[in-house]
């Protein structure tokens, strides 16, 4: 989703594995034309040190949503969050187009597609 007005530019529908989303988040990505930086924003889902390290080889600055959970596997989540992602996550704007999303997959999933990334 395009974080200045709100339109969906890419949809992926894909079986759930539990990486299911950052995977297709990293294609859908990867599909993107020029090669300036980009900034992504992301919610806590997507903080593991495996999906950010990948952007950041993709020249992409990922604004990702600290989790805060604590999960013995994945020991060093939330670790690589800056403080100045946190002031973005932090914003109201940024909450109004993560609503958005959620609304456009919920909306996807009552149609019957059982996991989607937008």
């Amino acid at each position: 989703m395009e974080n200045r007005n709100g339109l969906v530019v890419d949809v992926s529908l894909t079986l759930t594995t539990g990486k299911a989303e950052r995977e297709a988040a990293l294609e859908m990505i990867g599909n993107l034309p020029g090669r300036s930086r980009v900034t992504v924003g992301a919610d806590k889902a997507y903080d593991t040190d495996e999906f950010v390290a990948n952007l950041r080889e993709m020249n992409v600055t990922p604004h990702v949503a600290q989790n805060n959970s604590h999960r013995p596997a994945q020991s060093t989540i939330g670790q690589h969050v800056t403080e100045g992602t946190k002031q973005f996550n932090a914003s109201a704007n940024a909450s109004k187009k993560s609503s958005v999303g959620q609304k456009l997959s919920d909306w996807l999933v009552r149609l019957g597609f059982a996991d989607c990334s937008v």
